[in-house]
């Protein structure tokens, strides 16, 4: 396990912590557009470019620096809670407090994927409510004919 110091800005804690890390966690490549902010500061609109359970590469209007606290946004989601561990120009990498869970970066992916795939799932999304809407007028239409019988 590789060690990554990061600095807290919680008097409670010790001045640094060491977040563990896996050995080159797999980050997806993303564009989710989020909203962030540092300590006492307002939001800013910000993009992750990658994204695993344990970290992300955010695409930022302006530079950070190092060891900053970070509070990422991703609309539906709770807030994520991270420090800045490397810098370069517009992008940060940030490592999470806690780990996100893999359900949870799943549904991120999923949901936040390429605009062609959201496009697919609304449409068959449609589909699928226009076929039950469809099966149940059928319905409702055989329930008001006559009953045969058969004698």
């Amino acid at each position: 396990m590789r060690k990554v110091q990061v600095c807290s800005d919680d008097t409670r804690q010790s001045p640094t912590r060491f977040a563990e890390a896996s050995p080159a966690p797999s980050l997806a490549s993303t564009r989710i557009a989020i909203r962030f902010k540092r300590d006492k500061s307002r939001e800013f609109a910000g993009n992750i470019l990658a994204l695993s359970t344990q970290s992300c590469t955010l695409e930022t209007p302006f530079e950070l620096e190092p060891n900053t606290r970070i509070f990422i946004r991703i609309p539906g989601q709770d807030t994520i809670v991270g420090h800045t561990i490397r810098i370069d120009k517009l992008q940060a990498d940030v490592v999470f407090q806690r780990a996100i869970h893999p359900s949870v970066l799943e549904h991120i992916l999923r949901r936040y994927s390429d605009p062609a795939v959201r496009l697919q799932t609304f449409a068959s999304g449609i589909s699928l409510e226009f076929a039950v809407y469809k099966l149940r007028a059928e319905a409702m239409q055989n329930l008001d004919r006559p009953q045969q019988t058969i004698d």
